[in-house]
């Protein structure tokens, strides 16, 4: 691949569609299967593991410039080891992929089509993945930033918005929260706190190791025009990813309860479901299956 050069603010918005579309699709449910109504806290208690492993990444980056990760594990191990942990990185870069392109599938699949087999699903996606790399990274970073937005309008029930992450964080945790509102009971939310530190903490593992996805930024560092703001950068999705999960946690939670958001399989498109706007605007889950 091509690297190119992007801005730090291209990076950030690349690492953030990249957690969000695979955190807030897939970990709700996960996170409310164990601990039911106290998930939006397991959410939080995630983003903190998420962000040691950006700080990690970046202090890396800054210790030895112009590398990508794969390329520096041999300074830091020695060679041998060096690459046989890059390797193991290598596979798992793969596996994420396999994973997230599965998921991909049966969304599609579950959602709007569901007499289409999964695997042509997967083949289109897979496709327009090789087609991207082949442009190279300085051209699907720009086209993420033309996406980005409208993924995020998704996730807020389409407010309109501009490009800063800060007002669509604080507009996400509104809308979501706002727009269903008639179909939530809050109180499905209490006792808070009931589960134990430790069953938090374990809870929070699997949605912390997809933060983790995080590291992926150091194989697009050395690519950046400028390193002024990386640490910013890098941990501005993160933030913003925790929080937006925790905020679809509550808003999920009070729809339909710990114990049925668990058993959901997608549970935002389902929360999109029940958003009806003066009987005018429905049906919004097509959008989410769009995005």
């Amino acid at each position: 691949m091509e690297p190119g050069k992007i801005s730090e603010r291209q990076l950030a918005f690349l690492m953030t569609t990249v957690l969000l579309t695979t955190v807030i699709f897939f970990m709700p449910q996960l996170g409310a299967h164990a601990v039911e109504q106290d998930a939006w806290i397991t959410a939080l208690i995630a983003t903190v593991w998420g962000i040691f492993a950006a700080l990690l990444i970046v202090a890396l980056a800054r210790r030895f410039p112009g590398l990508t990760m794969i390329e520096y594990l041999p300074l830091i191990l020695g060679r041998p080891l060096g690459i046989i942990l890059g390797l193991l990185y290598a596979f798992w870069f793969l596996s994420v992929g396999a994973f997230i392109t599965r998921e991909f599938g049966m969304f599609l699949n579950i959602t709007i089509m569901n007499n289409t087999p999964v695997a042509v699903f997967m083949f289109t996606a897979l496709i327009l993945a090789f087609y991207a790399v082949r442009s190279g990274l300085e051209v699907w970073v720009r086209v993420n930033e033309l996406l980005l937005p409208l993924l995020i309008l998704s996730l807020i029930a389409w407010v309109r918005v501009n490009e800063l992450l800060l007002p669509l964080l604080i507009l996400s945790l509104i809308a979501i929260i706002v727009l269903p509102v008639t179909f939530m009971d809050f109180r499905r939310l209490l006792p808070i706190g009931e589960h134990s530190i430790g069953a938090l903490i374990a809870t929070s593992i699997p949605s912390a190791s997809w933060r983790g996805e995080i590291i992926l930024a150091g194989m697009f560092i050395p690519a950046l025009t400028g390193f002024r703001h990386t640490t910013r950068n890098i941990n501005i999705p993160v933030i913003l990813t925790g929080f937006v999960l925790a905020a679809v946690e509550v808003a999920t939670v009070a729809a339909f309860g710990g114990i049925s958001t668990g058993q959901l399989e997608f549970p935002l498109f389902n929360l999109a479901r029940l958003i009806s706007l003066a009987k005018i605007f429905d049906r919004l889950e097509v959008l989410i299956v769009g995005v």
